[in-house]
Formats: structure tokens, sequence, C-alpha cells
């Protein structure tokens, strides 16, 4: 809520001022950000961690809303990717009333090789899952609004969603299994 209220505050000269300058000293621009989400309603409030390594936007997560149990705190384990980083980040401020914070990390060639590693030995366990409106696009199912979240990210970003067949993500957890203990793994 403090930094709600400090970011709602008209801009002060000296902050904009130091910032800029901070920027200006970045030896090299990021190719990892860590997304960290917060809103000050309902489930937001528990946050939400994804990554975006070289534009490309990976989360994992309860996308598949209509398999989740408990509120959305039980469910199969999903991931999704994307290229759409900017349209992502318009659609969870327009969505969720989220603000996201960006912490840009500059990975070497070989952290980033390793971090690649470790995703695609993640992603070995897993197949190709199609939100409704996906389906939808894809078939001759009905046209409409397709209301579930996996859907409007699809619609939002072109993202492609994963589940687990087997492995440690298979069952999202929201006090265990969950965003933060995918994006620290990797």
């Amino acid at each position: 809520n403090e930094v709600n209220a400090y970011l709602a505050a008209p801009p002060q000269q000296e902050s904009a001022e130091v910032l800029h300058a901070a920027r200006e000293n970045t030896v090299q621009q990021p190719n990892v950000e860590v997304f960290v989400h917060v809103s000050p309603d309902g489930a937001g409030r528990m946050g939400h961690v994804d990554l975006c390594v070289n534009g490309n936007c990976i989360s994992y997560g309860g996308y598949d809303t209509a398999s989740m149990k408990l509120g959305g705190a039980i469910g199969p384990g999903t991931i999704f990717e994307h290229h759409a980083r900017d349209a992502y980040i318009a659609f969870c401020q327009r969505t969720s009333n989220k603000t996201l914070f960006a912490f840009g990390l500059h990975f070497t060639p070989q952290q980033l090789e390793k971090l690649y590693e470790k995703l695609h030995s993640i992603e070995k366990n897993c197949y190709a899952w199609k939100p409704d409106a996906r389906l939808a696009a894809e078939s001759a199912l009905p046209q409409g609004k397709y209301t579930d979240y996996g859907s409007e990210l699809y619609c939002a970003t072109a993202a492609d969603f994963y589940k687990f067949a087997r492995g440690q993500f298979k069952y999202y957890f929201v006090l265990g299994l969950n965003c933060v203990k995918f994006a620290d793994t990797l």
C-alpha cells in the first residue's frame, strides 16, 4: 500500500533525476527480468512472480482455472510462455489491477545456457495444453468471449501453455510448489 501511494503521488524532480542517473550508469542491459506482481485486492495480495528471459515471459501457476480447487489454491501445475512482454504487462495491469515490479539481471552467456538447460529439463515433463479460447480458434467450437484466465491471457499474448505429466511441478500448491519455487528453481 505504501508503494502504491508513493507511485500515485506526483513525481518529485529529485527522485526522477536519481532514477535517470541510475539507469545511465547501468553497464549492461538486463537479459533476465523478475516480475513481482502485487495488488491490493483478494488473492492478488499473496502476489505472483514470473520471469522474462530475453523477452520470453515464463510463468508457473494454476492457469487451468476450471481444474483448480480450494479457490485456486490447489490444482494442475501449468506453465505459460510468450514473447509479448509489453502486452503481458498491460494485460496484468488491466485485468487484475496489479502493480508489477521488474528487477533486471544480466546473466552471462554461460548462466543463460544453464537457465535454458534447466527450463528444458523441466519441460521434458510437460505436454501442450490449450485454454478454451485457443481451442475455439483452432476448431469448430463456438466463437465467443471466454473469461477463464488462460483464455484471456492467450487472447492478449498468444501464450503457449504446458501442463505436467509428471515431475515436481505436476501439482500447483499456493503455499508450496508455486510460482516463486518455479522461478527459484530456474
